[in-house]
């Protein structure tokens, strides 16, 4: 709007020159060929009503009627009209072609002119050459001799002014000419001005709409952007309360690994107690076999002492059916009193008290293998009753230790469920969130594109500097979050390459342990089973994300002390990771693509171009 008000002031200052220069031209050029001009004196006839203009020389003569002469044009004092203010009136000015006027007002005296009077009341006419003044002649008009020849010399003198003038008339028409086609060539340039000016007129309303309109659209950007901002800082807020709940997981996985290691140095005492069991029930078998063997001992001692006694009542009873033999015999003898039969008698006698002794002796004998054989089996069946005692009292102690066992590995395996439920849910709920900020992005991508649409067919507005500066930072802040988020990318699939790694060791270590602890046997087999179903029953990670603790939970629980450390190590690394990838991925939520990058760099070249254009 400044250049069109100076551009119009400048034509105008032009156009006032132009007057000037000419109105001086005229005045000069007048001046110096009006210092000879006769008066154009106006004759009015009595009697007569038309009036003639004639040009006299001054004469002192006497004159007649009344005459009133124009001024003479060297002591013309030309006094300009006033221009209207508007812009109306110096248009009309400009584009009128009747040559400048200068109104003048002259007061001369009356010159006495002395003229008969006419007869007649019409009078004729007679054309002179050009620019000549008429002469008024009459058919009744009576002239002197002396006005003749003094009318003679005015026509001559009249006629050599009329010359001059014609010829001054003739520059100062083709002067007047060259100065109308300035004049036009300065009203076109003119008109063109105002329609440029109109034009911009035009270009400037459109701007100031479309500034109104960018006003307005920026207003609402930053109220979407304050509301943005609200949603930034209570998705931060609930990122904050899912931290604070993954640090509590956290926790919780400690203590459950903490436990798990527990449990893992009581597997090894159960298993040590499952050895000495195994230990105590081969002893006990073989002091089974060593009972059988006794018993059978006992029964085959058993059976000979019950076949010694038999032969011994034999012996007895063929003993006493002998010696009653030998004593009906001996009574015999002594009955028929023969002296010579007593050495005999005493002979028979003598060996049967030898073999008296020796039966005694045998049946000792006997009655002392008989008794040994009796402490014999009563030690026995002593030390059989204290080892069945002994396997009882150590059989039922393990089965109490199993027991308990059983217990923390349902308690165990309980919270594990617990836990793995809670992770599920803790995992839906971030799926959530994610397809929540998927669609929101999604939202704010289609707004940005109807924005950007908007933007592109909208003219350039003042705040152009302004949006170009926002539109800078905002692709170099779309540029480094890019960066971060390859970056983030990057780190995330080498975690999960990593913990595919780890989830085929898991598999490899779960596979060799259900192979050995199937190879070893326990004592309830039904448990065994149960225990062998709820591990191969835990279900497959879905995500590694979610299943991470649960998965290293599983991992140190099968493998032991030995690589607890390691895992509790590597499961810290992936939790540190998937935060800062949370982080990241929360902080690139209004994530935009490498389309919308080319779009903002083309929308912004376009500005440039645009702006330098204009």
């Amino acid at each position: 709007m400044a250049w069109l008000k100076g551009l119009a002031g400048k034509a105008e200052d032009f156009l006032n020159q132009i007057d000037q220069n000419a109105a001086v031209a005229l005045q000069k050029d007048k001046k110096e060929f009006n210092l000879n001009e006769p008066l154009l004196t106006e004759v009015t006839w009595e009697g007569q009503h038309s009036s003639r203009m004639i040009r006299w020389p001054l004469v002192n003569g006497g004159g007649i009627g009344h005459v009133r002469s124009s001024p003479n044009l060297a002591f013309r004092s030309p006094v300009k009209t006033q221009k209207g203010n508007s812009d109306d009136e110096l248009i009309k000015f400009l584009n009128s072609t009747e040559e400048p006027s200068v109104n003048t007002t002259e007061e001369v005296q009356d010159v006495p002119i002395t003229v008969l009077p006419p007869e007649h009341n019409s009078a004729q006419d007679s054309p002179r050459d050009d620019s000549s003044a008429d002469l008024p002649t009459s058919a009744g008009a009576i002239l002197s001799i002396s006005s003749l020849s003094r009318f003679t010399m005015v026509n001559r003198v009249q006629n050599e002014c009329d010359a001059e003038l014609t010829t001054e008339n003739n520059m100062l028409k083709n002067e007047v000419r060259s100065l109308n086609t300035e004049m036009s060539l300065l009203l076109q340039r003119t008109k063109s001005a105002e329609r440029e000016n109109w034009s911009l007129q035009q270009q400037v309303s459109s701007l100031q709409a479309a500034q109104k309109q960018a006003a307005l659209a920026l207003d609402d950007r930053e109220q979407e952007v304050h509301s943005l901002e609200k949603e930034l800082h209570d998705m931060r807020q609930q990122n904050v309360a899912a931290q604070d709940l993954a640090q509590g997981l956290q926790l919780e996985n400690a203590r459950l690994v903490q436990d798990s290691v527990d449990s893992s140095g009581q597997q090894s005492s159960h298993k040590s107690l499952q050895d000495k069991l195994a230990s105590l029930e081969s002893q006990l078998q073989q002091s089974e076999a060593v009972n059988h063997n006794v018993q059978q001992q006992w029964e085959r001692a058993r059976g000979e002492l019950s076949e010694s006694r038999s032969e011994l009542d034999q012996y007895r009873a063929r003993a006493q059916r002998i010696l009653q033999d030998k004593e009906r015999l001996i009574t015999e003898l002594k009955a028929q009193g023969s002296a010579i039969l007593d050495d005999t008698v005493e002979l028979e006698l003598e060996q049967l008290r030898q073999e008296r002794e020796l039966l005694r002796e045998e049946v000792a004998q006997v009655s002392a293998r008989l008794k040994a054989s009796r402490d014999e089996l009563q030690e026995t069946e002593r030390r059989l009753e204290s080892g069945r005692e002994q396997a009882a009292q150590s059989l039922q102690l393990l089965q109490d230790t199993l027991q308990e066992e059983r217990k923390k590995r349902q308690a165990a395996e309980e919270d594990c469920r617990a836990h793995s439920e809670e992770l599920r849910a803790v995992r839906e709920e971030l799926s959530r969130q994610k397809a929540q900020l998927a669609v929101r992005v999604r939202e704010r991508e289609a707004e940005l594109s109807r924005l950007r649409n908007q933007l592109s067919q909208r003219s350039e507005s003042p705040h152009g500097e302004e949006l170009e500066s926002r539109l800078h930072a905002l692709t170099q802040t779309l540029v480094q979050k890019q960066s971060s988020l390859e970056t983030v990318t990057t780190e995330k699939n080498a975690l999960r390459l990593q913990l595919e790694k780890i989830e085929h060791k898991h598999r490899e270590t779960v596979a060799m342990l259900l192979q050995t602890q199937s190879g070893a046997g326990s004592v309830n087999d039904t448990d065994d089973a149960k225990a062998r179903h709820t591990y191969r029953s835990v279900p497959a990670p879905l995500s590694p994300r979610q299943d991470t603790g649960a998965l290293l939970y599983g991992a140190a629980t099968l493998v032991g002390d030995g690589g607890t450390t390691l895992l509790h190590s590597v499961r810290t690394r992936l939790m540190e990771h998937w935060t800062a990838l949370d982080s990241g991925t929360f902080l690139l939520k209004e994530n935009i693509s490498t389309a919308n990058l080319q779009t903002f760099m083309w929308l912004n070249e376009e500005r440039l171009v645009f702006n330098y254009n204009s």
